[in-house]
């Protein structure tokens, strides 16, 4: 009776470890880019949709909204204050969020917030531009408003 071993011999698995960690050596700095890529084009998006939420928090409730930068951070309040309870002057329509904790990147604004009036009007313009490993990417905002792509 013939008895064969089944199996890799110990060249083998090595032959076979170093091919995937070349393989790996190329993937994953491409890997990366596609990430940073993916977070400046993320952390616009998010950007924008939080400027058409102030701007439908406006309209709908007829009051003053103001979309405010501080830092990498971003955050959207309406005045006057119609909640019960709480402290301040004013409602926190969007909670405060933080762009390089989720999205990895730098936001730098030319002023320290946006207004809008209770009709959605943009009382002020500015450049909000995101940046990270990959890139630099700006949102730029009109005098009335509107975001220009």
């Amino acid at each position: 009776m013939s008895h064969r071993n089944a199996g890799f011999t110990l060249i083998e698995l090595l032959i076979v470890v170093v091919i995937m960690g070349a393989i790996s050596l190329v993937a994953f700095p491409r890997l990366k880019d596609t990430f940073e890529a993916s977070g400046l084009r993320g952390a616009r998006a998010r950007l924008i949709t939080v400027h058409g939420a102030a701007r439908a928090a406006a309209v709908q409730t007829n009051r003053a909204v103001r979309m405010q930068f501080s830092g990498n951070t971003m955050w959207v309040t309406a005045t006057p204050r119609l909640t019960v309870g709480g402290s301040g002057s004013a409602d926190t329509i969007v909670p405060v969020q933080d762009l390089d904790e989720v999205f990895g990147i730098t936001l730098t604004s030319s002023v320290d917030s946006l207004m809008f009036d209770p009709r959605g009007l943009g009382l002020n313009g500015a450049d909000l531009v995101v940046t990270n490993g990959h890139g630099t990417d700006t949102v730029s905002i009109t005098g009335f408003g509107r975001v220009v792509r």
